[in-house]
């Protein structure tokens, strides 16, 4: 015997009346999702629990939401729940609660339709202090000898299960990459939606949350980014374009303007090939607005002459804050907050080959780990620093300052504390300085020989050695990660 399952059921669910003001739910799934839940579920969305949540937009009245609050259970009983609440009903995870496993399923099918052209509307709201985690379902199989018809049996549940969540996703605004990573993490691990960047990615509102107290040029740039995480996911499906290379998109400092009780920002220079305007509009403040039904949204993000996306508070921070720490005090109560006490720094990790040269005579060479941290200050000035991290343990610092969040390099740099500057080096000499080292960090790279090797030195101001990095993520290699602590 088998089935399909993301946390083995022990029991069916409780699905019980709810009042909440702060994301308007009528009822809420408690406990594990077992067989029969669906059914319950049926009659209870039809009945006057769920009813009365008022559209502004419309002045119409749409359904109230359903939160969850589930470990997961059956994966087919998860699904059959997905349909149901497609396009009826839009889903919460409340404060300290937890959606997981199969919940998250559920969890993403959140939607409505209002009564206009809008269509189907993506509505998933998670709390910043709730848990949303996804992995891959398991069969669970007793124990026992199989034929080769069971075993077969098996494997066909689950490749139709798989396809009817694939399904779902289509329709319901599910990105490709968000199902790919469900996959790939393992049925005793969970991934967890824990910053900024992934819930703008993967189309998941999170609120109530603080707000920042100015509308400045770095919360412009900020949402349109965010924004552009989600748009840029969904046309890498085409397979011309890889969302995971985009970087921060601009090239100027955005331009306000005021129109009534409405401002707004535009960044030029935005997206592919710099081709775009990507435009911000906060009305009524920054005091998050009553619009289709949530009273958590600033107003709207535009990228050239696509239809506008509203945009929460949250999308104004950074991608890699964590969104824990954007937690109101008070849930009820909208709270302004300094902008740089609680954006995070942008991170970037990745893995590559270090090298450390006295001239032309290598002293160093081996794999390391970057870690890069990248803290916004005044306007869009910003402060990197990046640890290099050797197998020993010890660490290379490089520090810099620069003047613009959309310059890729800082204009001033200082390595293990010594004033330095970027070197560019290449396989092909150009002259330079940093050619001296070119054909040994070449010759000894790890990387496809069809590529041209490229690579970034520093020169120590004191010591005089010169310290080179070669990043794997440079060429997209399936080059096997290594960390400093052992794990792989």
């Amino acid at each position: 015997m088998s089935w399909l399952a993301w946390a083995e059921p022990t029991g069916a669910a409780d699905i019980r009346p709810v009042d909440d003001p702060i994301f308007e739910c009528g009822l809420e799934i408690v406990g594990t999702i077992d067989k029969g839940d669906s059914l319950k579920l049926k009659a209870a969305l039809s009945g006057p629990a769920m009813k009365g949540r008022p559209d502004s937009e419309q002045g119409t009245l749409i359904p109230k939401r359903l939160c969850l609050d589930s470990p997961g259970g059956s994966y087919v009983e998860a699904l059959k729940i997905a349909r149901q609440i497609y396009a009826k009903a839009g889903t919460a995870v409340r404060r300290g609660k937890a959606c997981e496993s199969a919940c998250s399923v559920v969890f993403m099918a959140g939607s409505i339709a209002p009564e206009d052209d809008r269509g189907v509307i993506a509505d998933r709201f998670i709390h910043p202090l709730a848990k949303l985690g996804f992995h891959a379902p398991s069969l669970v199989v007793e124990e026992g000898q199989y034929s080769q018809q069971a075993v077969n049996k098996a494997y066909k549940i689950a490749i139709n299960s798989v396809g009817q969540l694939m399904a779902i996703a289509g329709y319901s605004k599910t990105p490709p990459t968000l199902i790919g990573a469900m996959l790939e993490t393992p049925p005793d691990r969970m991934m967890y939606i824990d910053t900024v960047g992934e819930a703008a990615r993967w189309l998941i509102s999170v609120a109530p949350t603080v707000v920042p107290n100015k509308f400045s040029d770095i919360t412009i740039v900020n949402a349109c980014n965010n924004w552009y995480q989600y748009h840029t996911d969904v046309i890498s499906a085409n397979g011309f374009f890889d969302s995971r290379k985009v970087r921060l998109s601009g090239v100027s400092a955005p331009k306000k303007k005021r129109d009534g009780d409405s401002i707004s920002g535009s960044l030029e220079g935005f997206g592919q090939e710099a081709a775009s305007v990507c435009e911000v509009t906060v009305s009524n403040g920054l005091t998050p607005s009553k619009s289709y039904g949530s009273s958590h949204n600033l107003g709207w993000i535009t990228i050239g002459k696509e239809v506008g996306l509203q945009y929460h508070p949250f999308m104004m921070f950074s991608r890699d804050t964590p969104l824990a720490g954007l937690a109101r005090d008070d849930d009820r109560a909208p709270q302004q907050v300094a902008f740089e006490s609680r954006n995070g720094p942008w991170i970037n990790e990745s893995v590559g080959e270090c090298f450390v040269f006295a001239g032309a005579t290598m002293k160093d060479h081996e794999r390391c780990a970057m870690v890069e941290q990248k803290q916004a200050g005044p306007g869009l000035s910003f402060k990197s620093t990046t640890r290099f991290v050797w197998p020993s343990g010890s660490k290379t610092v490089l520090v810099g300052h620069g003047k613009s969040l959309f310059n890729e390099f800082p204009e001033t740099e200082a390595i293990n504390g010594a004033a330095t500057s970027l070197e560019l080096g290449d396989s092909q000499p150009s002259g330079a300085p940093v050619d001296v080292v070119s054909k040994p960090i070449c010759n000894r790279a790890t990387i496809p020989s069809n590529l041209r090797c490229r690579f970034k030195c520093w020169l120590n101001g004191t010591s005089g050695n010169r310290f080179c990095f070669l990043n794997y993520a440079d060429y997209d290699t399936d080059v096997q990660a290594w960390r400093p602590d052992g794990q792989q």
